[in-house]
């Protein structure tokens, strides 16, 4: 992978999994512009409106790169009404 394509980045405080890799806009917007979202729990519920809100841009709200993409998918457990 070209080093614009992935960004790793470790969490600090007790998480599960603190280490983690993401592509970049430019990998989805160039390379493969398609991914899954998976949100779990009722603490995630402003990042899904925010990731769902009609106006917002990606510097506040990087998850909005999904609607730029021609295949993504959310899969959640928030009911949202």
């Amino acid at each position: 992978f070209a080093p614009q394509w992935i960004h790793a980045h470790t969490f600090a405080g007790a998480h599960q999994y603190p280490t983690r890799i993401t592509p970049t806009f430019t990998w989805w917007r160039e390379v493969d512009p398609q991914t899954f979202i998976y949100l779990t729990g009722e603490e995630k519920r402003p990042a899904l409106e925010a990731l769902l809100a009609a106006q917002g841009d990606l510097a506040q709200t990087p998850g909005r790169i999904v609607r730029e993409l021609s295949r993504a998918e959310i899969f959640t457990d928030i009911v949202r009404y």
